[in-house]
């Protein structure tokens, strides 16, 4: 393998990353629903479950940005001369925050009628 080939599967293992990272936060808020779907003091468990599912979003959203920032190094390192590394991509990542978001403020303000 060639250092430019080790380089360009790095950048493709980042990229899997994001993924990984997005599908784990939406699998933990259906964990959080199931979960608050057969308790039975739900009144007691809202603020629980508020509280993490703004948690999986922040942690999502700060390791999503660690991501995006090792892609930009990632993509210097293979190519030198792109003029605009660390912005590519932004568009898709600005996707999988509002995801992240996005299911946790939909399942939120869903806690009070489930």
């Amino acid at each position: 393998m060639t250092p430019l080939q080790f380089k360009l599967e790095h950048i493709a293992d980042l990229k899997k990353q994001t993924w990984t990272i997005t599908n784990y936060g939406l699998v933990l808020y259906g964990a959080i629903f199931a979960i608050f779907k057969e308790a039975h003091n739900k009144a007691v468990l809202i603020p629980i479950m508020s509280y993490a599912l703004f948690m999986i979003a922040i942690v999502g959203t700060g390791l999503l940005l660690l991501v995006q920032r090792d892609l930009g190094i990632a993509r210097v390192d293979a190519d030198p001369s792109d003029p605009n590394p660390c912005c590519r991509g932004w568009q898709f990542l600005a996707a999988l925050i509002g995801a992240l978001w996005g299911g946790a403020v939909l399942l939120w303000l869903s806690l009070p009628y489930i």
